[in-house]
């Protein structure tokens, strides 16, 4: 909720709230093909995360287009442990993205969404 919040009083992002993730991912590949930026949409963990999979197939391997993803995550001690709401989502997605990140560290975030947006742009686009 806070990286939302802070979102939404941004004077230079425009912070779209789609009612559903689905939603979300295939506004974001709408936005690239418009805009000829990269995409970007947020979820949460697990369901959020899960509803993003296939506009993410569709932005990698239908359209090329360029599109960066961001989920949360359950808290580190209960990744891989059958948590309620814990799935992996970066096995679940790594066959339908160009790239992805586990982020374990928060002072790793400036440089992943630097990288991502590097990768994004570079080669082949795709979702990651």
């Amino acid at each position: 909720m806070e990286i939302h919040q802070a979102l939404t009083r941004s004077k230079t992002i425009c912070n779209l709230l789609p009612r559903h993730e689905q939603g979300r991912v295939f506004a974001a590949e709408g936005y690239t093909h418009s805009s000829g930026l990269p995409g970007v949409c947020i979820a949460t963990s697990s369901p959020g995360a899960n509803n993003l999979v296939s506009g993410l197939a569709d932005a990698l391997m239908d359209h090329n287009v360029p599109l960066i993803t961001i989920t949360s995550q359950v808290p580190r001690r209960m990744i891989r442990n059958d948590a309620f709401q814990a799935t992996p989502i970066v096995e679940v997605t790594r066959s339908v993205t160009k790239h992805n990140y586990l982020i374990l560290d928060v002072d790793d975030i400036p440089r992943v969404v630097k990288e991502a947006f590097f990768i994004a742009n570079s080669g082949r686009a795709g979702s990651h």
